[in-house]
């Protein structure tokens, strides 16, 4: 018998997210903030504050960059930005994130991270 998928649409495997912390994604930490569409999300843990570095796929919109949530809208990395704000390293350059909002289709979620003007 089969176990039942999470009820948060989430068709991805359960040991993919555990498999991209541990080897993929310090991997893309190395060329996320320098290779589009990748960028560098470094941000805080909400209980301990120690400093985190997410490589993520985002997409500009405007002064915004849309990042896709493929392990839903509970990821740590979002609920720290969410919690405490965040810098976002993309091209080289970095920005503070002012605010997130969590876009929830239920085909696509996506968190679209608004920035502040660079100065």
């Amino acid at each position: 018998m089969t176990k039942p998928r999470p009820q948060d649409g989430n068709r991805l495997p359960r040991w993919l997210p555990a498999l991209n912390q541990r080897i993929v994604n310090p991997i893309q930490r190395l060329w996320a903030p320098y290779l589009p569409p990748y960028a560098l999300i470094e941000h805080r843990g909400r209980k301990t504050g120690t400093a985190y570095r997410t490589p993520v796929m985002a997409f500009r919109r405007g002064n915004s960059l849309v990042v896709f949530l493929p392990y839903g809208d509970q990821t740590n990395w979002l609920r720290n930005v969410q919690a405490g704000g965040a810098t976002l390293v993309r091209m080289g350059r970095r920005r503070s994130v002012v605010s997130v909002t969590v876009e929830a289709d239920r085909r696509i979620r996506r968190a679209v991270l608004h920035l502040a003007d660079p100065q």
